[in-house]
């Protein structure tokens, strides 16, 4: 059994192999390749972004600045606030303008800090401290809103000049001559003399 086992092996062995020494042909031409910019807008209208962000980038000015942004050296629109971002189409100029609305911080009035001085250390300046409960809440006063006059008549014309039309040179087949345009080409010839 051995020597047909050997024999087998020896026979494969006798024979000579050979593998591909040479890589087959394949189109290398096609795999030349940038990678992608990643263009395109990065926030949308409404959505919040801090300082500096990127909302868009392009190349050339797809997409115009507007109020609240910098504009950086490869035409990178960021955010120049803290806000929301603002997309507004101008049919005028057929673009879209982006823009950033700022942040609308509450206004809270700040008390200024009262200082009162210690009753049983100092009891002359303690009797100039103020009541715990001496302060006055100003309130603002209401303030009326004017009326305009929408839509009432007019005491007196808007129009002083009025317009008079000699109906006595007038006839069927000519035209009205207005007065005002004689006067006006008198004018004319007078300056042109």
């Amino acid at each position: 059994m051995l020597l047909r086992a050997s024999s087998k092996v020896s026979c494969l062995m006798t024979f000579p192999v050979r593998w591909a020494t040479k890589l087959s042909g394949g189109v290398t031409k096609n795999t030349k390749d940038s990678p992608g910019n990643y263009l395109g807008i990065k926030k949308f209208g409404g959505e919040a972004v801090g300082y500096n962000k990127i909302i868009v980038r392009q190349r050339g000015f797809k997409w115009r600045p507007g109020a609240n942004v910098i504009i950086g050296k490869d035409h990178t629109i960021h955010s120049g606030v803290e806000g929301y971002v603002h997309h507004e189409f101008n049919p005028e100029r057929k673009q879209t303008v982006v823009s950033v609305v700022p942040w609308k911080l509450p206004e809270k009035k700040k008390l200024a800090p009262v200082f009162c001085y210690h009753p049983e250390l100092y009891p002359e300046l303690a009797a100039n401290n103020p009541a715990p409960t001496n302060y006055v809440i100003k309130t603002k006063p209401k303030v009326e809103k004017v009326k305009k006059d929408v839509g009432k008549p007019l005491d007196e014309p808007k129009y002083l000049d009025k317009i008079e039309i000699d109906w006595s040179k007038a006839d069927e087949k000519t035209e009205v001559k207005l007065e005002v345009k004689e006067k006006s080409k008198k004018k004319k010839k007078k300056e042109k003399e």
